[in-house]
């Protein structure tokens, strides 16, 4: 948590002075948009679950759109449908096996972007979900668990941006969850860890 106020206080005082150098700057808005897809690495982290370390190949897809508010900083959404999950060790009498826990989540993040560069930014802010669907699989069955799990969800968002060329940009970020997405709060804790990297198209 010390780290995302770091990021946050950074990216603010940056945007902050940014905004003061160019006040007298008219900006006319134009709004870009476009499709999202990244591969990303996720696992689950838990108080008292045996979580795995290791992370999971999983993805995302979506839209987003961007518009700028001076020359260097703008703001962009986007609207993803986001591959979650991690697994966990488990025992029946001498049977130890592992359980994937599979999340699929609609997600709406909001970030504030800053161009430190002509084709690189930096990016911040929070993406809140909603779960659509959780599951449990198993070595023999797959079990429906998203009763199990928070409704909503929110991460932090940070990363770093390059502009390939006018329609095309690559993404690396990080997405480490805020909140326990365990439904019994105080039963354990279990939250979201992330890295993506991916591309976007803007037409």
């Amino acid at each position: 948590m010390k780290l995302i106020k770091n990021v946050i206080n950074l990216l603010f005082l940056l945007v902050w002075g940014n905004l003061l150098a160019q006040k007298s700057e008219t900006i006319k808005p134009k709004l870009t948009y476009g499709v999202v897809a990244s591969a990303q690495l996720n696992r689950l982290s838990s108080d008292k679950l045996n979580f795995d370390d290791s992370f999971r190949f999983l993805y995302c897809i979506g839209g987003f759109a961007s518009i700028p508010i001076t020359k260097n900083i703008s703001v962009r959404s986007e609207l993803l449908l986001n591959k979650k999950g991690g697994s966990f060790v488990s025992a029946t009498g001498s049977n130890v096996y592992t359980v994937k826990v599979n999340m699929s989540y609609l997600e709406l993040p909001v970030l504030l972007q800053y161009q430190l560069l002509n084709k690189v930014s930096i990016e911040a802010g929070l993406a809140p979900g909603l779960l659509l669907k959780a599951t449990y699989k198993e070595p023999a069955n797959t079990v429906t668990t998203t009763h199990f799990f928070q409704k909503m969800n929110i991460n932090f968002v940070g990363g770093i941006r390059y502009k390939i060329n006018k329609n095309i940009q690559t993404a690396i970020r990080v997405e480490p969850g805020i909140y326990n997405i365990w439904e019994f709060q105080d039963a354990l804790s279990i939250k979201h860890f992330g890295i993506s990297a991916g591309l976007s198209y803007a037409f």
